[in-house]
Formats: structure tokens, sequence, C-alpha cells
């Protein structure tokens, strides 16, 4: 491209003497050729350009207690993340903290270089809470939530969209459930904390939505059978007096 270029900002031979040089000098260049240039290099640009479609947790994200899963891979199956066995956390939840998988490098320096290198070490989970709003009549998350219940807590983080690889599955503990109190103008809040008992599952398919239930099909009449509709029209009869 850059001889192409050079080419055409250089040539100074016109069409009529025959040549087989370009005609048209450095305007001609810059009428006809530098967009195309410019249009090919965006484009390559655009191929190498990481594109996304960022969002907020808030209104997508969603939390569920799971008190099942069967499969050894700790992946949920649709049925399993749906009632009775799974209860949504979501619109109770004020705020999260924790649950995310850590690594403890181990360092690992040498007499040959001042430079201090590292290996990786033990994994581990973070302290994990879950901060809720404490409902005035209803106690349905402290009952389904006590000390030492034992679940799963999954968090489809791009949302309920099956097939996305968004959704990470953590086997947990309650650790701990406590009020919190305070003279402020909010909310009353608890916190219930957990400890994660296992690795977690990250990054799991969503399941597939359960297929839609068929319709009743109507029994099948034998093909000899017919029904007989008979439509009887109704006299109306008006009685006269004799003079």
């Amino acid at each position: 491209m850059s001889k192409l270029l050079a080419r055409f900002l250089t040539a100074e031979v016109h069409a009529d003497t025959g040549s087989d040089e370009w005609s048209g000098g450095p305007l001609l260049w810059i009428s006809w050729v530098a967009p195309r240039y410019i249009t090919v290099a965006a484009r390559k640009r655009e191929q190498n350009t990481m594109s996304q479609q960022r969002f907020m947790r808030r209104g997508i994200t969603k939390i569920f207690w799971l008190k099942e899963i069967h499969a050894k891979a700790q992946t949920p199956t649709r049925a399993e993340l749906s009632r009775p066995n799974a209860t949504e956390l979501t619109e109770a939840i004020s705020d999260v903290e924790g649950w995310a998988l850590t690594n403890e490098a181990i360092e690992t320096p040498d007499l040959s270089s001042t430079f201090t290198s590292s290996i990786p070490g033990e994994d581990k989970a973070e302290d994990s809470s879950f901060t809720f709003y404490e409902d005035k009549v209803s106690d349905d998350v402290e009952q389904l939530l006590p000390k030492g219940a034992k679940g799963w807590v999954v968090f489809l983080r791009k949302g309920d969209v099956p097939g996305s690889k968004s959704m990470d599955v953590f086997p947990a503990q309650v650790a701990s459930r406590s009020a919190q109190y305070n003279t402020g103008n909010e909310a009353a809040k608890f916190q219930v904390s957990y400890t994660i008992t296992d690795p977690p599952a990250l990054d799991v398919a969503v399941p597939a939505a359960s297929p839609p239930k068929p319709l009743p099909v109507p029994p099948d009449h034998p093909d000899d059978e017919s029904v007989d509709v008979t439509v009887v029209a109704a006299a109306t009869v008006s009685a006269h007096d004799d003079d």
C-alpha cells in the first residue's frame, strides 16, 4: 500500500500520452483513492477491536438459594433451578459481599535474580454474605436460611439467559444470621454470613428453558362412527276464543 501511495503522489504522466502510468497526480489520489484507503484501514481496525455491551448488575443479575443439586459437577438442571427446590432471593437483597474465588500465591525467590517470582498456591473463597431487607410481616427468608442450613447459592450474572456461560454455583452453609440495629433513616435489614464448603463451579452454562406443556389432545373417533345432529323447530301455538 505504501508503494501505491508513493506512485499516486508523484504521478505526473497524462492519459493522452498513451503511457500505462497512472495520470492525475496528488489531486486524483485525494479525491478517489484516499477515501477507499481510509475505509479499508477502518475495517481492519474494527476487526481487531473488542466490542462490548456493558450493563449494570441491578435489574439483570439473579440470585437463587437451592436446596439440592444432584449432579457431581454442581450444575443445576432447569427443574432444580425452579420451585420448590429453588428460591429466588434477588428482590430481598440489599447488599452483596464476597462470593469470589482467590488464590494465595507462593513466593519463590532464588539466588540468581533480585526479582521475587511466585507460583499459584491455595485457592480460597472470600468471606461471603448477603444483607437482606427485613419484612415486617413475613419471616420467609429467616425460615429459609437458619444457622447451619446447607445448600447452593447460584448467581445468574447476566440474567436467566439459557445457554449463556454466566452461572456461578457456590456450595455454602449459613454460618450466622444477625439483625442490624440503628437509628438512621433507612429500612430494617439483617445479614446472613456463609462459609463456602467446596470449590465453586464458575462460568457454567445456564440450563435450557423448560418446554411448554402440550395442549390436551381430544380423543380419536373411529371412522365408522358418526354424530347425528337433529334440529327441532319449535312451533308457536296461539289459542283463540270463539265468539
